[in-house]
């Protein structure tokens, strides 16, 4: 547990990957010597370690714009969740 009875109620603020996020690209990581080590199947799995979620930001769901400009299409991106940056309170279920 992330808890474990400390700093109840304190915020913090993560980026994490979920199952979606581009196999191709977890390998790209891998290949470099920075495996993806924990990938957060759904956002439920937060409870288990003692986390209740107040907010999330889905990364390719943000400045549309700037991922058009690299060639991304904006209707995947809006179905995409495989990057997310998420605001949680530990302690607090």
């Amino acid at each position: 547990k992330v808890v474990n009875g400390r700093l109840p109620g304190a915020t913090i603020a993560f980026d994490v990957l979920t199952n979606q996020f581009s196999p191709k690209a977890r390998q790209a990581f891998a290949n470099e010597g920075a495996p993806m080590q924990w990938i957060v199947p759904t956002d439920q799995d937060w409870q288990e370690f003692g986390l209740s979620v107040q907010q999330e930001w889905v990364v390719t769901q943000q400045k549309m714009e700037r991922w058009q400009a690299l060639g991304f299409d904006p209707a995947q991106l809006q179905r995409s969740r495989g990057n997310v940056i998420t605001l949680a309170q530990l302690g607090k279920q």
